[in-house]
C-alpha cells in the first residue's frame, strides 16, 4: 500500500511581540530552515502541539515561502478548548485555512473524549473550508507512571470521530503501535461521515484568535485612526458590527500591533495598502483590507 512521509516540527515556544520579545519574522525564518532540510524527503509538512495560532501561522508561512507541499497543523488545548495563549479552535482553523492548509486538528492535550468533542463542533466549518480534521489525543490522563486508557478504551472513541468527519486519526502521549493498530482496525469497520458544511461567507469573514465576524461591505462603520486609545473605538464599533474598522497610515503598523492585547474583536483595515499588508502578514487572524 502507498505510504506517505510527513516532515514534523515541534512548537518553537515563542511569545511574540508585544507580549514577548520574539518576532513573527524570526519564527518564520527559523521554521524555514527546518522545512528546507526536509523538503526533498517528505510528502507533506506538519506542525504538532502548537501553543498559539500565530506560532502555527509562522510555520505555515515558512512552508509556503519555500514549498507547495501540503501542510497539516495540530494545536494543543486545555479542557476549555483554548491553547496556552488563549486561542479558540474555530478562529484558529479559519486563520490557517486562509493560508491554504490541507488539514487541521488537535494533538496531545487530553484523552480522545475531549479532543473529539471539541473537533466535532468545528467539523461543519472545516467541511465548508475544505480542510480535513486531525485527532491525535493522549491515552487519557497520566496515572501511576502511565496513562489511564487501555487500547480498547482509547479505540472506543474512534467511531464517534469518524461519524463527525474527523478522518485523520492517531495517538500522542501514552499511545504506541498497539493503539495505532487498533485505530486502523476501527477505520476499516466504521465509515467516515462528513457533516453538512456550515453556511459560511468566508471571503467576507474576518477573525482574530478569539472570534470571527462576517463583514457586510454595504454597511460598515466609519474607520477609526490609530491612536493611543484606538482599542476603545474598536470595541465601540464591535458592539454593533462584531469587528473593528481601522485606517492604517504609513508607519503605523507597529503602533497598532502594540494595542492588539487590548483589542478583543477582529479587524478590517483601510488606508495605506502596503502598511496594511505588512500588518496582516504577522497578524494572528484573517484580515480584510478594503
Amino acid at each position: 500500500k502507498e505510504r506517505l512521509v510527513g516532515g514534523s516540527v515541534s512548537p518553537c515556544g515563542a511569545m511574540f511581540y508585544p507580549m514577548g520579545d520574539d518576532t513573527f519574522e524570526f519564527a518564520v525564518e527559523e521554521y524555514k530552515q527546518a522545512v528546507l532540510g526536509m523538503e526533498h524527503f517528505v510528502d507533506f509538512f506538519t506542525a504538532e502541539t502548537c501553543i498559539s495560532t500565530l506560532e502555527a501561522k509562522a510555520f505555515v508561512t515558512a512552508v509556503r515561502e519555500v514549498s507547495d507541499k501540503p501542510v497539516f497543523v495540530t494545536l494543543t488545548v486545555d479542557k476549555n478548548g483554548r491553547t496556552l495563549c488563549g486561542d479558540e479552535v474555530i478562529p484558529s482553523l479559519m486563520t490557517l485555512a486562509n493560508l491554504g492548509i490541507k488539514a487541521f486538528g488537535l494533538n496531545c492535550s487530553f484523552g480522545p473524549d475531549l479532543i473529539i468533542d471539541i473537533l466535532s463542533k468545528a467539523s461543519p466549518i472545516a467541511k465548508s473550508l475544505g480542510v480535513e480534521l486531525i485527532a491525535k489525543p493522549n491515552a487519557g490522563l497520566p496515572k501511576d507512571g502511565g496513562f489511564d486508557l487501555s487500547v480498547d478504551e482509547f479505540a472506543s472513541f474512534i467511531p464517534k470521530a469518524l461519524e463527525n468527519g474527523i478522518g485523520i486519526l492517531g495517538g500522542c502521549c501514552g499511545t504506541n503501535k498497539e493503539y495505532i493498530k487498533k485505530i486502523k482496525e476501527c477505520t476499516e469497520k466504521v465509515p467516515l461521515e462528513y457533516p453538512a458544511p456550515a453556511a459560511l461567507d468566508f471571503e467576507n469573514t474576518v477573525c482574530n484568535t478569539r472570534a470571527y465576524a462576517v463583514v457586510n461591505k454595504d454597511d460598515m462603520p466609519e474607520a477609526v485612526g490609530v491612536s493611543d486609545y484606538l482599542y476603545e473605538g474598536v470595541e465601540i464599533q464591535a458592539e454593533k458590527y462584531n469587528y473593528g474598522f481601522v485606517k492604517l497610515e504609513k508607519g503605523e503598523s507597529d503602533k497598532l500591533s502594540e494595542q492588539l492585547p487590548y483589542i478583543n474583536s477582529p479587524l478590517v483595515l483601510c488606508g495605506d495598502k502596503e502598511e496594511c499588508e505588512k500588518f496582516a502578514y504577522s497578524y494572528a487572524g484573517k484580515i480584510m483590507i478594503v
